[in-house]
């Protein structure tokens, strides 16, 4: 998880804070994703699949829009949320395959 960090990082500082609306948005991106990884563990008890695979959707959409968004502002930033990205995606599909 240290390159998200690192790569949230980069966006704080070369986006110019949270005085600029696409900085504010990426981050958001961000710790929406973030909180999306939190809240699965949870899912991973319950035995209803379904809701598992649709929580997954939201977070690999969330990680996808951060890496966008990332990517916009730093490049550095954006290549190093890749990895994640491509982690949320086989996650979904993995849930997706259990539904």
């Amino acid at each position: 998880m240290s390159p998200l960090g690192y790569a949230a990082y980069r966006i704080y500082k070369f986006g110019g804070g949270f005085a600029y609306d696409d900085t504010k948005i990426a981050l958001g991106f961000y710790g929406v994703s973030l909180l999306f990884a939190l809240l699965s563990l949870p899912f991973t008890k319950v035995k209803n699949p379904s809701s598992k695979f649709y929580q997954t959707l939201l977070m690999h959409l969330t990680a996808l829009g951060a890496t966008y968004t990332f990517h916009e502002i730093d490049k550095k930033a954006g290549l190093l949320m890749i990895p994640y990205a491509i982690w949320t995606g086989c996650y979904t599909l993995l849930a997706y395959t259990m539904k």
